[in-house]
């Protein structure tokens, strides 16, 4: 804020930290938690609803008024977080406490992680406290039933293992079949 005479003029800051506070970035990790386990996600990204309502309620919640590009920037901020703290935890020497989100290693270990990728160096000290939600709402869904299958073997038509399936008939054949060229 400045102050010009009597008046007193708001200066809007695009800083990160006093855009989306700590407090504020969890509402919106539990939001899309809450829609993730309404099955409002389909595959990599929520319905234009969901959208809708986890803006709407951020907003309501966090008493700002954020724009659909924040929140979804904030989405991909936070996707690219997850990707890099979970690439972090796979490394040799790296310890993590899922109660705290602190990560520990010995300072070598610290030097050359950050020294091969700049941007672990934030979760050095900071950790990812929500990282356990992050997973629930980034980590890719398992399908169950009828549809579910190993990823190794190719679905079939009947969920047989007949001669029928989708890897013995030809590209060209499937195309005839279902009407596409």
């Amino acid at each position: 804020m400045a102050s010009v005479g009597n008046e007193v003029l708001l200066i809007e800051n695009n800083d990160e930290a006093f855009v989306w506070t700590q407090r504020n970035e969890e509402i919106l990790i539990e939001l899309r938690e809450e829609e993730v386990l309404k099955g409002n996600k389909n595959n990599t990204t929520f319905t234009k609803q969901s959208w809708k309502h986890i803006t709407e309620e951020l907003c309501a919640r966090a008493k700002r008024n954020y724009s659909d590009m924040q929140v979804r920037n904030k989405y991909n901020q936070l996707k690219k977080k997850h990707k890099d703290f979970k690439s972090l935890l796979k490394e040799t020497g790296m310890g993590y406490n899922a109660a705290t989100g602190e990560v520990s290693a010995t300072d070598e270990v610290w030097d050359k992680l950050i020294w091969v990728n700049k941007s672990t160096k934030i979760f050095r000290k900071k950790g990812c406290k929500f990282y356990e939600k992050l997973c629930s709402v980034y980590c890719d869904t398992t399908t169950t039933g009828s549809n579910a299958h190993y990823s190794t073997q190719s679905p079939s038509n009947d969920g047989d293992n007949d001669d029928d399936d989708a890897t013995s008939i030809s590209p060209s054949t499937r195309n005839e079949e279902s009407g596409f060229d």
